[in-house]
């Protein structure tokens, strides 16, 4: 589509009131601009090439008319503006196996990207790529900036510690934010770590327990083993089993 997204920023739509009957007429050329029209017409042409049954929704000008008003409403009320939104819907449309010309609102459904659109990870797989990474994030490979927006916001340090029944809801909601600022063009905030940040008291018990128990495995002559192992084989023989 020539110059898509200039038309697109360049929309412009009258506001419709519920408690105006004028709402349920088509706009006239007073409510809808020229530009307006023109990216319309030229979705509509370009799905009515992908879709040959088309002319079964529109059996003529007048049906096909009255739609494209309907459309133009449902891209404003939804917020269909921009570029990005278009090309994902128009890409759904290539994908989807029906010769049917697609509803107003399957197609503004459409229009809305999943992640992996923008090459955006589901949520369960970025939480593990977070997960992993959590350890030291800064020299990590990330798949998108947003994962590590997401890790970010949710704690490393509560990546590595809670179980995941706990904490995974608090980073997918924190995806969910990230995910919808790259999809609406918006800048990630990725907060640089301070240098000389003092740490947590629960970071400080977590090391100094990691510490005594790095002590201790060594000391019974268990080093050999895993940490749980070692740690299973030490419970064992406290209890005078091993």
């Amino acid at each position: 589509m020539k110059q898509g997204n200039q038309v697109v920023s360049q929309m412009r739509f009258r506001p419709t009131n519920q408690n105006d009957q004028e709402h349920a007429r088509p706009l006239n050329s007073a409510g809808v601009g020229k530009q307006t029209k023109d990216f319309i017409t030229r979705v509509f042409d370009f799905i009515k090439g992908a879709k040959p049954a088309w002319k079964y929704s529109f059996p003529d000008e007048h049906s096909e008319a009255f739609a494209k008003v309907e459309w133009t409403k449902g891209f404003a009320e939804n917020n269909i503006t921009q570029i990005e939104q278009l090309k994902a819907g128009l890409r759904k449309v290539r994908k989807d196996p029906s010769p049917y010309f697609p509803s107003c609102g399957q197609f503004i459904g459409w229009c809305k990207p999943d992640p992996e659109d923008f090459g955006l990870p589901m949520s369960h797989t970025a939480y593990y790529e977070a997960c992993k990474n959590a350890q030291v994030p800064s020299r990590a490979q990330w798949t998108h900036n947003a994962v590590f927006a997401a890790g970010q916001a949710t704690g490393w340090y509560e990546l590595r510690r809670r179980p995941e029944q706990e904490i995974y809801p608090v980073f997918k909601r924190n995806y969910e934010v990230a995910c919808r600022k790259v999809v609406s063009g918006e800048e990630l905030v990725i907060h640089k770590a301070l240098p000389g940040r003092r740490k947590t008291v629960a970071e400080k018990h977590e090391e100094y327990k990691a510490k005594e128990q790095a002590k201790q495995i060594k000391e019974a002559g268990l080093s050999g083993l895993n940490k749980q192992d070692a740690i299973s084989r030490m419970r064992a023989m406290v209890r005078g089993v091993g």
